[in-house]
């Protein structure tokens, strides 16, 4: 894996190798330019339920380097509820990822009915990785 640092991130590179042949002669070639881009980070529901009012949904977020924890802050995942088709609500607090392997499991309590949740996974700024989310479809029962 290939780590950049944050500093490099939109910046445009390119490749130029030169080649020598058996005449001595030299050939200079160059590659057309990319452009650094931030990491793509994953998010993934492994189990999801509902019951009693109390929704409970486990994952794994990665990749290992967007789990590092800096100065800058330590990598977290939130649990929200489409109230609309735009707008989310916030169902508890930020959870820290402190398993290595990226593991969590969040928990909330929640009205009865059939809601649509997002997990959000946010790395630290400084891994170079961009967020990520997955949604679940849960019916909430009494």
């Amino acid at each position: 894996m290939l780590h950049v640092r944050q500093t490099l991130i939109d910046y445009a590179i390119a490749c130029v190798v030169t080649a020598h042949d058996a005449q001595g002669q030299t050939t200079t070639v160059q590659s057309s330019g990319v452009t650094i881009a931030p990491g793509i980070a994953s998010l993934r529901i492994t189990q999801a339920t509902a019951i009693h009012g109390k929704v409970t949904i486990s994952g794994v977020a990665g990749p290992s380097a967007a789990l590092a924890r800096s100065a800058a802050g330590e990598p977290y995942v939130v649990l929200d509820r489409y109230q609309s088709k735009t707008v989310l609500l916030q169902l508890g607090n930020l959870k820290v990822i402190t398993s290595r392997r990226g593991h969590f499991k969040l928990t909330a309590r929640d009205s009865p009915g059939r809601h649509t949740y997002v997990v959000e996974f946010d790395p630290v700024a400084s891994s170079g990785f961009n967020q990520a989310s997955a949604s679940r479809k849960l019916t909430v029962k009494r």
